[in-house]
């Protein structure tokens, strides 16, 4: 009898999206995000990634990610990342990941299944603990920097307009 033990690590989040949008099938990448001081229902769309070059960075990002056993700290915004790919008979489909930044300055991606119980009239910041309760607090992937420190500086700006200390991308693709 051999018997054998394998380091294999899981795949990181993005491991799918990676091959689908570097191979030319990725459509968009939206980023929506969850903000206490709008009228909008919520969470609103932030950016819309049409760029190939612009998807490829964020997937990127996103396979420089480290798993880890629990989100840890303190949710300070919360983002859903939708991606946007071509199917093999050219539809479209979508993958999701909720994107959390922390006050302590960290940064956390998880794979999800987005559902009505996301969607929500208004936003309050308790209704983030009920968000992150759905999405649940285990298997999530912590990224080494910000979705805003993807680009380059000129690519981004801070939006204090937006209450809290957040972020939006500045691009044309932008709808507002």
């Amino acid at each position: 009898l051999i018997c054998g033990c394998s380091q294999q690590q899981a795949p990181h989040p993005g491991a799918a999206l990676e091959s689908l949008f570097h191979s030319g099938k990725g459509k968009a990448i939206w980023v929506h995000h969850y903000r206490e001081d709008s009228i909008k229902a919520q969470p609103e769309l932030l950016s819309l990634y049409s760029d190939k070059t612009e998807q490829i960075a964020v997937v990127d990002w996103i396979s420089g990610s480290e798993k880890v056993e629990q989100l840890t700290g303190t949710a300070d915004s919360l983002f859903i990342l939708q991606f946007e790919y071509e199917t093999a008979n050219k539809d479209s489909d979508y993958a999701d990941m909720m994107y959390v930044e922390t006050r302590e300055g960290e940064h956390y991606l998880k794979p999800f299944t987005m559902g009505p119980k996301f969607h929500l009239d208004s936003y309050k910041q308790e209704d983030g603990d009920a968000i992150l309760s759905s999405v649940g607090m285990d298997q999530w992937y912590k990224l080494d920097k910000a979705l805003y420190d993807v680009f380059p500086p000129a690519a981004t700006k801070p939006l204090e307009q937006l209450g809290k200390s957040s972020y939006a991308m500045v691009e044309t693709t932008n709808y507002f």
